[in-house]
């Protein structure tokens, strides 16, 4: 994912699995970030997209797994509202599939 950057100092994990890295302070991403740490899910996008995240977009883990930060699992959403539309999405083709359990 973002190992192989050069601009990365270190990554950490939070105890219920986000996973932040570290930047170092000539990253070009490094003035969007809040003490030289940035959430590695919106790095990995930004990077993809070539440009910082704006504070208003939010990514969206597609499996609902905060610790699984692979592009193809990654969601770009212009906004909270948006990305809460794609966890209600979810939640309903879960529930229409638990319905239809025999």
């Amino acid at each position: 994912m973002t190992e192989d950057d050069p601009g990365i100092i270190s990554r950490s994990e939070s105890s219920c699995g986000r996973v932040s890295v570290r930047l170092s302070p000539d990253h070009p991403f490094y003035e969007h970030t809040y003490g030289g740490y940035y959430q590695e899910s919106r790095f990995v996008v930004a990077q993809s997209v070539g440009r910082p995240l704006t504070e208003k977009e939010e990514v969206h883990h597609r499996n609902e797994r905060v610790w699984d930060n692979r592009l193809e699992n990654l969601m770009l959403c212009p906004d909270h509202v948006t990305h809460m539309a794609e966890h209600r999405r979810i939640r309903r083709e879960r529930l229409r599939a638990w319905r239809e359990l025999p």
